[in-house]
């Protein structure tokens, strides 16, 4: 009898042992996440972000335009829809139309990457954040609008809207590589805001932008050639102008001007000889006050309609 009792304790502390040792495994294993809830409500999926907040997220997609909300309710829970995930549209080919309302801050990654038949989108001015490719292969975006809270477009924003004709940036400071490369019929870039950061090909293989309009400081950092690639031995043959403004897009003038067309040409390539900053000729518009003088000067030698309805009436005709 003794010596079963003796066994059954060995069992008891080896099967103890055993225990504290899976608890201690289990312990030291990091946690599961717990999987987020997701949801569709009129044909979109979202993800649950917070408590109060959602994403768009992918869902294989086929129609030809949504319209993303400002709350969404599932479950007797309202959250507000603020950001769309990333590749949430990615490759929706029939996808024509989106429609945004305010709440949205952030646009990610490849969001609506080669939605090639995507014409119009909304941003409203709610969104700061617009991932990298976002647009990418859109080529049938006619414009975008980006909001002022916008700081950064990242790389491969817009490559290959071949019909874009022109982009406004308020407030971007930083446009990252080949961001706006490979637009066919891009015309006119305007930046308002001095460029901290100028990606290598941000700007390459646009045969059509002929105008490039930037502040009169330049980018304090342009890792190559906007342009064209000269790693490879390229040449931009497109004639382009640069035209330097102030923060409202007025051309500079005067000194304001002077000193800025000088400090341009100076960072590229250290001659200021070329009136170029790379491929760009520095240009100032012509301006139109010496015609309004011409008109508002005229004299008796170059009479106007009223002197000359008068003459007619002094002499009988």
């Amino acid at each position: 009898m003794l010596k079963r009792n003796e066994k059954l304790e060995k069992i008891k502390r080896k099967l103890l042992s055993m225990w504290l040792i899976i608890c201690f495994i289990f312990a030291m294993m990091p946690p599961v996440p717990v999987s987020a809830a997701t949801f569709v409500v009129s044909g979109l999926m979202y993800n649950e972000l917070t408590s109060s907040t959602v994403e768009v997220v992918p869902n294989s997609y086929t129609g030809t335009s949504y319209t993303i909300p400002k709350q969404v309710t599932s479950g007797g829970k309202t959250y507000n829809v603020v950001r769309i995930g990333e590749k949430a549209f990615s490759q929706c080919s029939n996808l024509k139309t989106v429609t945004i309302n305010a709440n949205l801050t952030s646009i990610g990654p490849s969001s609506f990457y080669k939605c090639v038949a995507l014409e119009t989108i909304n941003i409203p001015s709610t969104v700061s954040s617009i991932g990298s490719a976002a647009f990418d292969n859109c080529y049938a975006l006619k414009s975008i609008n980006i909001p002022d809270n916008v700081t950064a477009i990242d790389h491969s924003v817009f490559r290959r809207c071949d019909s874009l004709t022109s982009l406004t940036m308020k407030n971007v400071t930083s446009i990252g590589n080949s961001s706006i490369s490979y637009c066919a019929n891009l015309e006119s870039v305007t930046v308002l805001s001095n460029l901290a950061n100028l990606g290598g090909l941000a700007l390459a293989y646009t045969p059509k932008l002929k105008t490039l309009k930037l502040t009169g400081v330049p980018p304090a950092s342009v890792y190559q050639n906007p342009f064209v690639d000269e790693d490879f031995g390229e040449k931009d043959t497109v004639d382009r102008e640069l035209i330097l403004v102030d923060s409202s897009g007025t051309p500079l003038t005067g000194t304001a001007f002077t000193n800025a067309s000088a400090a341009y040409r100076a960072v590229n390539d250290g001659n200021t000889a070329d009136n170029k900053w790379f491929s760009c000729n520095i240009v100032q518009p012509k301006s139109t006050n010496a015609g309004l003088a011409s008109v508002a000067g005229q004299t008796d030698s170059t009479p106007g309609a009223s002197q000359v309805l008068k003459q007619a009436l002094l002499h009988g005709r």
